[in-house]
């Protein structure tokens, strides 16, 4: 208590004036959350969402859906996460594997975090997505689904704040690294490796967003830009995740201002006709060949601002087909390695490459890939492409 106390006083009373002092033009923000600048010694927020910096923890903490994200509207949030495994327990740090293990258990530091991981992975996947015989197998298919929904979520909650650009002005996720291997909200592994949402947040944070929200039996397509003025053609598809198959695609004209979020269009979903289909969005220059846009949900490249993919419902609804990933080394050094991945057969969610007894970084990862081929850069220290090659695995969902 008396530290508290000790902490108030030097940020709430102490700091203030000696700012002032030395730069009466420079605001002094008093605490994170806080309501801004008030009169009252010892400001915090009111829990007001809609007041100055908030942090939301009603998913986590409050065990809530992570789409009420979509019902918050902050002027600014500096603080809201989910958990996820690291692959790093994968490594010889658990003698008994799952989440119900020992290890896993004593280095969770949330109560009930990890029936919180098992109950958000039979909802959103469906019950014993994650079953094997085997139990190694069946704790990475839990580190694998918890990465999954991590990065959803999250990306969810993010893109959601930044259409609300320019009420909105900043958001900031917990958490970036970690102390040591174990179940928590952040976005690297204790090693450096990033989850799926590190991947994730490179695009949901670019200067150049295409998303959609659905409100009211409507779809609606925005676009959001950071620093440039950009207009250009929104295209989006329909694809049946199953086989592969575009249900329905459109294309119109949009332009955005910098800094702001604008509404490209808005149209009548009927979601029973979609029940199995994903949505495909891609933001392009004027002239430029939809050819141009890789085979992979979310990008960016020559001629192409942005893409995203949007659920249209949870993949427990969905009817997979069966993807058939083939890899071929393209070129190789010892400290990266070019790899050609083809997708045949049908849309694979999730695509996750990794190394098996390895981490590597990858130029890109956790996407959603229809059929085509991507070549994608692995950077990692190694001298043998054979043993490169038969490392390599590729997951989907």
């Amino acid at each position: 208590q008396r530290k508290a106390m000790s902490t108030q006083a030097h940020c709430h009373i102490q700091i203030p004036p000696i700012v002032k002092d030395a730069d009466p033009s420079r605001t002094y923000w008093r605490s994170s959350p806080s309501r801004g600048i008030v009169d009252g010694p010892f400001d915090k927020s009111s829990g007001n969402v809609s007041e100055g910096d908030c942090h939301y923890w009603g998913v986590w903490h409050g065990g809530l859906d992570f789409r009420k994200y979509l019902t918050i509207r902050p002027r600014m949030c500096t603080e809201f996460g989910f958990q996820s495994l690291p692959y790093q327990l994968l490594e010889g740090y658990v003698s008994l594997y799952g989440l119900r293990s020992a290890t896993v258990t004593y280095r969770q530091r949330s109560a009930h975090g990890n029936d919180k991981l098992l109950q958000t992975i039979d909802q959103f996947f469906g019950p014993a997505v994650a079953a094997s015989v085997d139990a190694k197998a069946s704790f990475e298919r839990e580190v694998y689904l918890t990465q999954v929904y991590q990065a959803w979520a999250i990306k969810t909650a993010a893109e959601h704040m930044r259409r609300l650009m320019p009420y909105c002005a900043g958001i900031s996720f917990w958490q970036l690294n970690d102390v040591w291997p174990g179940p928590s909200w952040s976005s690297l592994e204790y090693n450096g490796q990033w989850k799926m949402l590190q991947y994730y947040a490179k695009n949901f944070y670019a200067d150049t967003l295409v998303s959609c929200e659905e409100a009211a039996g409507l779809l609606y397509l925005h676009l959001t830009s950071d620093v440039r003025r950009l207009s250009g053609l929104l295209h989006y598809d329909v694809v049946d995740v199953a086989t592969g198959s575009v249900v329905s695609s459109g294309d119109f004209d949009a332009v955005v201002e910098p800094g702001s979020s604008a509404v490209v269009n808005c149209a009548p979903l009927d979601f029973t006709m979609l029940r199995n289909c994903v949505l495909l969005l891609a933001f392009c220059e004027h002239g430029a060949t939809l050819k141009a846009v890789p085979p992979i949900f979310p990008c960016a490249c020559e001629g192409v601002y942005a893409t995203n993919l949007q659920l249209l419902h949870d993949p427990k609804y969905l009817t997979f087909g069966r993807p058939t990933f083939t890899t071929q080394i393209k070129s190789f050094t010892t400290s990266s390695v070019e790899v050609e991945v083809t997708l045949t057969g049908a849309v694979a969610l999730f695509v996750w490459l990794s190394l098996e007894g390895n981490h590597a970084h990858f130029s890109d990862n956790g996407f959603t890939m229809v059929p085509g081929s991507i070549v994608l850069c692995c950077q990692l220290e190694t001298h043998n492409a054979e043993e490169f090659q038969r490392a390599l695995r590729v997951w989907s969902l």
